[in-house]
């Protein structure tokens, strides 16, 4: 296989069972990098496994997605509106026990990602 950059790799890894060469075998395992991306739709929350080595980020699909709740997490959220272009329910991190997200209005794409 060609040498790929960390960028690439991690992109790649998305689509594929394949995982970043620099994340380390713990990570490799964990629940996260089991389902690196999910759908959040209204009347089906999602669950996220509690990985330290993990971030988990929210993003918007088809315009703004209001009433999002993130409980179990280290920077948690109430009824919050998330727009397409705004950095807020990125970059975010679980707690023991895991995190929790719903989205009353619009969907969003959960994407779980190594630190």
């Amino acid at each position: 296989m060609p040498s790929r950059s960390g960028w690439a790799v991690w992109v790649q890894s998305c689509f594929t069972p394949m995982t970043p060469f620099s994340t380390p075998a713990s990570a490799l395992a964990s629940a996260a990098w089991r389902q690196p991306r999910r759908y959040v739709l209204p009347g089906r929350p999602a669950r996220v496994p509690h990985d330290p080595e993990a971030y988990f980020s929210l993003f918007p699909l088809e315009g703004a997605a209001g009433g999002v709740c993130i409980t179990g997490a280290k920077y948690p959220l109430q009824n919050a509106r998330l727009v397409p272009d705004a950095t807020l329910g990125a970059s975010n991190e679980t707690r023991p026990g895991g995190a929790e997200v719903q989205v009353a209005d619009g969907s969003l794409l959960l994407v779980c990602a190594p630190k």
